[in-house]
């Protein structure tokens, strides 16, 4: 499990400032999430791209049956985007 950052340490910087800018896309917003909390949940529209600063975050796509998939366990410094999990 991930310890996320200590109080005494900070995030590795950002790329999304960078990205948002070459897209020509608004500067990024930060959130913060508890342990369990969806960022977004499957058939929500695909409309960013996002970045884990701390912590992990688990993809899950659920199947016909509702079981859920893990599809990537996204750790600091990955990017990546709920389109990614609407693809068939």
């Amino acid at each position: 499990m991930s310890r996320g950052p200590q109080p005494t340490e900070r995030p590795p910087p950002s790329r999304l400032p960078w990205l948002a800018a070459a897209l020509g896309g608004a500067p990024p917003a930060i959130r913060s999430l508890v342990a369990g909390e969806a960022l977004f949940r499957q058939g929500d529209p695909a409309n960013a791209i996002f970045e884990v600063v701390a912590g992990r975050l688990r993809l899950i796509r659920y199947l016909v049956d509702s079981q859920p998939v893990t599809l990537h366990i996204a750790v600091p410094g990955s990017l990546f985007a709920e389109a990614a999990l609407h693809s068939r």
